[in-house]
């Protein structure tokens, strides 16, 4: 069950209703059968990204979102947030060692959002201002978020010394 990728979106207001109501009764679920719930993606990626995609308007955004803790609370949800410190320069690394359908790919994605077609926008360049904006949402989101959580700067791929912080982070709650 995944209480995002469950409804087609129409409209930001039918979207944000549905989705409350589906994170709603996945609480419900997951408080009577006792069962722990680990979200990948969901709570950013999935919303966040999914919305500025569809260029909603960062205010909606930001409201829908901070509506979703505490919806959730009752789970005692952790986060485990992966960030890059330069995205411009990450994006641009990932230009150079990804095979052009890789970047093909990406390129067409982005300009085909409303996103990208409200900007005139593609390419590196393109990519680079969908995924810095992303960034800075999540960023916001990521402090005012009240629950547990880690952030992991994983600029220098350093991934068993980051699956160990996880390891570290989540094992109390194992």
């Amino acid at each position: 069950f995944h209480p995002i990728l469950q409804i087609e979106y129409h409209s930001f207001n039918q979207w944000s209703r549905e989705v409350r109501a589906l994170w709603k009764a996945l609480v419900r679920d997951y408080l009577q059968t006792g069962r722990k719930v680990m979200f990948d993606g969901t709570i950013l990626q999935h919303t966040i990204g999914f919305l500025l995609e569809r260029d909603i308007f960062e205010e909606d955004i930001m409201t829908y979102a901070k509506q979703v803790p505490i919806i959730i609370a009752p789970l005692e949800p952790m986060l485990i947030y992966l960030t890059i410190g330069d995205i411009e320069r990450h994006i641009r690394n990932l230009y150079r060692m990804r095979p052009m359908s890789w970047k093909n790919k990406i390129d067409g994605y982005i300009q085909r959002t409303p996103f990208g077609q409200k900007r005139q926008i593609s390419g590196l360049d393109g990519y680079s201002l969908f995924a810095q904006s992303y960034k800075k949402l999540c960023d916001q989101l990521f402090k005012y978020y009240d629950f547990r959580k880690l952030e992991i700067d994983v600029s220098y791929a350093q991934w068993s010394f980051y699956e160990n912080m996880v390891l570290d982070f989540v094992e109390p709650w194992l």
